[in-house]
């Protein structure tokens, strides 16, 4: 369990990154790709990886209790996949800002 509770730390980091990102990047002119993101709700876009932990760790653990073994792989597989998500997220956030930037 103490594995997914650092990929869930990572998750709310990268989201915090991806935030800071964006808006940073929305300051200087850029546009969100996100159709789902209102730019001016920071909030709703940090409460994100708050709300999946606090549905996701009761569930991984009522899953692990009850031995149910392939909704906890589903499980496994859907935090993984947050994770890869949002890295490839900031990465691309910092590659756009960097080309605004010539750097």
């Amino acid at each position: 369990m103490r594995k997914y509770l650092c990929l869930l730390a990572t998750l709310f980091m990268l989201n915090l990154a991806d935030a800071a990102t964006t808006i940073y990047g929305l300051s200087q002119g850029a546009t969100e790709l996100n159709p789902l993101y209102n730019p001016q709700n920071l909030q709703g876009k940090i409460s994100a990886p708050i709300i999946l932990a606090t549905t996701w760790i009761p569930t991984y653990a009522y899953c692990r209790k009850r031995n149910f073994k392939k909704a906890k792989r589903l499980l496994e597989i859907l935090l993984l996949s947050l994770v890869s998500l949002y890295v490839a997220v900031v990465y691309n956030n910092l590659i756009q800002l960097a080309f605004a930037h010539n750097l």
